[in-house]
């Protein structure tokens, strides 16, 4: 083992325990600094910072939750039609109201003077077939050929006060003329035509059973 003398190894020492004791300590700042993104700067915008600005509006839209965002459209919405399809669908409206309104000014309800006229006081109706016995007017006589001194034999009401009743056909004036004359019927006149053929063919029908 080789021997060192001390007067070479204090050198080192006190040279190494130089160093140690001139190093710096390292101090670690403890304060945090404050984040800048919670505090808005509002400022007039200038020619130098009118890029770092952020406007209200925009900070709105990024910070609106889905549903305040604008409603998509939906892809399965019908599309337009086009303008000749709608100018299509209108020319047939015309021409079915045009084709109403001919159906209705040919459907005219036709009135026929039959000569019979009504007192309006008591319902009292004068028949020109059937004449009136009492005042010595004879069947077949029309009722403005009555004197004017004629009145209701039932109230007293006199001539003038009469009413003309009217027969009223409904229907196409058109059709008046076919059906053998049936289509010119009241209705009564039509109920009474058929539920007399109907009593008519049941009578026929018992009679052929009563005579097997």
């Amino acid at each position: 083992m080789a021997f060192i003398p001390t007067s070479t190894f204090t050198p080192l020492r006190s040279s190494f325990h130089s160093t140690t004791t001139k190093r710096r300590p390292i101090h670690y700042a403890t304060s945090t600094p404050t984040p800048s993104h919670h505090s808005i700067h509002l400022c007039e915008k200038t020619p130098e910072n009118q890029e770092q600005s952020v406007s209200l509006s925009d900070l709105n839209k990024l910070r609106a939750t889905p549903s305040e965002q604008p409603e998509q459209p939906s892809s399965t919405a019908a599309p337009p039609q086009p303008i000749e399809a709608e100018q299509q669908q209108q020319d047939e409206t015309t021409k079915k109201q045009e084709e109403i309104e001919r159906l209705r000014a040919a459907e005219k309800f036709i009135t026929v003077d039959e000569g019979r006229y009504e007192c309006p006081a008591c319902g009292y109706t004068y028949e020109p077939k059937q004449g009136e016995k009492q005042a010595g007017i004879q069947p077949g006589t029309p009722f403005e050929q009555l004197p004017a001194t004629y009145f209701c034999p039932v109230c007293r009401t006199p001539k003038s006060r009469f009413i003309s009743k009217k027969k009223v056909i409904a229907g196409f004036a058109d059709n008046q003329s076919y059906g053998f004359g049936t289509n010119s019927m009241t209705a009564g006149q039509k109920n009474l035509l058929i539920f007399g053929g109907l009593v008519f063919a049941a009578l026929l029908l018992l009679s052929g059973y009563g005579l097997n």
